[in-house]
């Protein structure tokens, strides 16, 4: 299959003191490494036509190799930005994932020849020798125009004009500020409008998934009208959504739309869910703010799983947000807390995108990093974490952050007694752990300033500190009168102790009573009774740990 097209772009910036116009094409990187294994090889990829900059044809100097295409500016384009209009087809093959077509379907994603993305450096040139490695890409404002046979439906965003002639459907596109001009083909998929204030969201299925559309739907409004509400509004008026997308497990976030696999009707678990709203969160942290998933791919992936938890924690009300089935509960945090625990150590989160081994990628990324991002801001505090999220995407929204830039905000957030640490913390190997291992009191009596003998207890509790992140902590205590007392304790490395006088017996102690530290090892040792239980373990674990490795194998998709 042949889609050909032509799109401008007003502004393309050129990095400072060069004189070469770079273009990235992505589609061919796709076919060459999945069709290594296919004799013969298919026709497949991308192919540039023709470059017009300023007006310019530059075609007869276009210079092609594999997945790049350079063009030497003259000294009248040699600018800061320049105008570009590129004509190409791009030759699309059978079966392919994210760029190819089967019997009733054409997904195309990162399929334009854009231009290479830039840093203070210059171009940027990027391996994707790993499946999941996305492209990185710039936002520009493209305006295209494609012509495809009249038998396909035209879906995304961003969709305008549509003329039609002599069996060919021509197709403008006009997409502000995205890294991608996706779209998705059909003759098969219905649309289902709704209205989430102001944004149009359109939903595509056909007609075996008409029984998810409500559900979708009510999750995709839920996600935007949270995000908009806690971090800052969706910034455009439309949002789509594909059902059936694909036919094998697993989702895809774009701009402005998110494609979704078709599930097995009685899908009885909270997966569906799950995956809809990461992938609507991904507006936020790709669309917005993106970022260069092969170099730093928490910056999207762990914040967004992150947020996923927060989300459907809030949405399901108490409900097992993964799980809910006749009286079996598991929540979304507890999954993703087994996933970072089983490979906590084998990479550092700020790691990049192909240092990862097999499916440690997942584990680390999805699993450890939603946990270091949620100790990250569980430790400024509700308040302040909120404010971190706003001025965060305020300052970079429509840039690509790095680490640091994050890091240098957070750091203003966190409070004193963790002033400094945000890099420590996201760059975490090993698990700290903190548990209190004795509970005892004692009678005992002394004068009081009368020579009255006052009669008190005597409470003491020991805790241990393996790893800290911090050098202190929140201590919680509950008396036999009910009285709490909340303080602050040092928490080096090492065997402590906490004395404390009162009238009335120490019948509870927690050590980080709010987990805000989640990437501690073990919860079941923050806190122990008097008689012995590990309250707080109990309740955030319910007794259903033994459920969440069976289901590892599910996380990726319905």
């Amino acid at each position: 299959m042949i889609v050909s097209g032509m799109y401008t772009s007003p502004a393309v910036g050129i990095p400072a003191g060069d004189s070469t116009l770079h273009f990235r094409l992505y589609p061919n990187q796709i076919c060459e490494s999945e069709q290594a294994a296919i004799e013969p090889v298919r026709d497949c990829g991308v192919q540039v036509d023709s470059v017009f900059v300023n007006g310019r044809n530059y075609t007869g100097g276009l210079r092609v190799d594999g997945n790049d295409a350079f063009v030497i500016l003259g000294p009248p384009e040699r600018a800061d930005s320049v105008a570009i209009r590129v004509v190409f087809h791009a030759t699309i093959p059978e079966e392919g994932d994210r760029f190819g077509y089967d019997a009733e379907r054409v997904r195309l994603e990162s399929w334009l020849p854009v231009p290479a993305p830039r840093s203070d450096d210059g171009w940027m040139i990027i391996d994707y020798d790993k499946w999941y490695i996305e492209p990185c890409g710039d936002l520009f404002d493209y305006s295209l125009m494609i012509t495809v046979p009249d038998s396909l439906q035209v879906i995304g965003p961003g969709i305008g004009r549509v003329d039609s002639s002599d069996g060919v459907v021509h197709v403008q596109v006009e997409m502000d500020r995205s890294l991608d001009v996706p779209l998705f083909m059909s003759s098969h998929y219905r649309p289902s409008i709704r209205e989430v204030g102001e944004i149009r969201h359109t939903l595509w299925y056909r007609e075996g998934e008409r029984w998810m559309v409500d559900s979708v739907a009510a999750w995709v409004d839920f996600t935007l009208r949270y995000l908009s509400d806690s971090i800052c509004a969706y910034p455009f008026d439309e949002f789509v959504s594909v059902i059936g997308a694909f036919d094998f497990d697993g989702a895809l976030e774009l701009p402005r739309m998110i494609w979704l696999p078709s599930p097995g009707e009685g899908s009885w678990t909270g997966f569906p869910r799950v995956a809809v709203v990461h992938e609507t969160i991904h507006q936020w942290f790709f669309g917005m703010l993106y970022s260069n998933q092969a170099w730093h791919p928490w910056l999207d992936e762990s914040i967004t799983q992150y947020f996923t938890g927060r989300i459907v924690e809030d949405y399901c009300a108490g409900r097992g947000s993964l799980i809910d089935y006749f009286g079996l509960r598991v929540d979304f945090s507890a999954f993703s807390r087994m996933q970072s625990n089983v490979h906590f150590a084998f990479e550092s989160i700020d790691d990049s995108a192909g240092s990862y081994r097999g499916n440690t990628y997942f584990t680390g990324i999805y699993g450890k990093g939603a946990e270091v991002v949620g100790t990250l801001v569980g430790l400024m505090g509700p308040e302040r974490e909120d404010e971190f999220w706003r001025e965060y995407v305020a300052t970079h929204a429509f840039t690509r952050p790095s680490p640091e830039d994050l890091y240098v905000i957070a750091d203003r957030y966190l409070p004193d007694a963790y002033a400094g640490l945000a890099r420590e913390i996201v760059q975490v190997m090993v698990q700290p752990d903190y548990a209190i291992t004795e509970l005892s009191s004692s009678r005992a009596d002394s004068l009081d300033a009368d020579s009255q003998r006052v009669a008190y207890f005597e409470n003491t509790v020991r805790y241990t500190v393996s790893h800290p992140v911090s050098s202190t902590l929140p201590m919680r205590l509950v008396f036999d009168g009910g009285l709490v007392l909340d303080t602050v304790v040092a928490t080096p490395a090492g065997i402590h102790e906490l004395t404390v006088r009162d009238e009335n017996r120490v019948t509870l102690a927690i050590i980080d009573p709010d987990t805000a530290v989640v990437i501690d090892e073990n919860y079941f040792n923050n806190s122990l009774s008097a008689e012995r239980v590990n309250s707080s373990g109990l309740r955030l674990f319910s007794g259903l740990t033994f459920l969440v490795e069976s289901l590892h194998s599910m996380l990726w998709g319905w």
